[in-house]
């Protein structure tokens, strides 16, 4: 893990990266602004580097996420063409970084030595969220660390309602039936008044939410995610291994 000088330095080369690209547009006879092949995949991959250094590197993270809404709004049309607006908003971004951290190099990971949020929530996340997640999490593939959670956790249901009612099924349609309220194959509450049939109806919800909203985005596209966003995922995560231990 990099210091807040040698942070500073690399933004500026990123920075004088930057400004090269945006020295090579050119337009063509029929108006279009473009880079050349080499110069769009030369972008591609900035975006990508800037991702990891934000992510490795920058306490209480937003950067990575805005780079890659950048690239999203930017990159576009087939074959891919870089926007010369994308190039400007990816410099912007970088030297507000940059400007951030001379105001307050504390805001760089490496500055004082210590990590950007304790570790201690390891201590009561679940078991299998741990196995599954703190590698990864720790090696930067915040993302990848909440897609292994929820797929194992779809796993474990899968498994669960099968037994029980011999059908095979995945996610959210998954979720809905091992949950629903007339005869489910998982039971997490007595059925037989309000307060258990909102308690099945609600983690039924959360489940197949976490699927629908969480699981699936990441296993169907490139999602970037904050270290923050990642940790919420991954108590989620938790909360529905725990509460499937309750399970009848």
């Amino acid at each position: 893990m990099m210091n807040s000088t040698e942070f500073a330095d690399l933004l500026d080369a990123y920075v004088r990266r930057l400004e090269g690209l945006l020295l090579r547009f050119r337009h063509s006879q029929s108006g279009t602004i473009y880079l050349t092949e080499d110069d769009d995949a030369l972008t591609r991959q900035t975006v990508q580097e800037l991702i990891d250094l934000f992510n490795d590197n920058i306490r209480a993270n937003p950067y990575s996420v805005r780079v890659a809404g950048i690239a999203n709004e930017g990159i576009t049309g087939w074959p891919e063409r870089v926007s010369q607006n994308c190039v400007q908003e990816l410099l912007s971004l970088v030297r507000a970084v940059g400007a951030r951290v001379a105001r307050n190099p504390e805001v760089v990971k490496g500055h004082s030595g210590t990590p950007a949020a304790s570790d201690a929530y390891w201590q009561i996340l679940h078991p299998t969220v741990q196995a599954l997640g703190k590698s990864r999490m720790d090696s930067g593939h915040f993302a990848d660390a909440v897609e292994a959670c929820l797929k194992e956790l779809n796993s474990v249901v899968k498994i669960k309602h099968q037994q029980v009612s011999g059908r095979e099924l995945d996610g959210v349609d998954l979720m809905r039936q091992a949950f629903k309220l007339d005869s489910p194959s998982i039971l997490l509450a007595q059925l037989t008044d309000d307060t258990g049939r909102n308690i099945q109806r609600g983690y039924l919800d959360l489940f197949a939410g976490a699927m629908a909203g969480v699981r699936n985005p990441k296993a169907h596209g490139n999602v970037q995610i904050t270290r923050e966003r990642a940790i919420h995922f991954l108590f989620l995560a938790s909360l529905l291994f725990f509460k499937l231990e309750e399970a009848a």
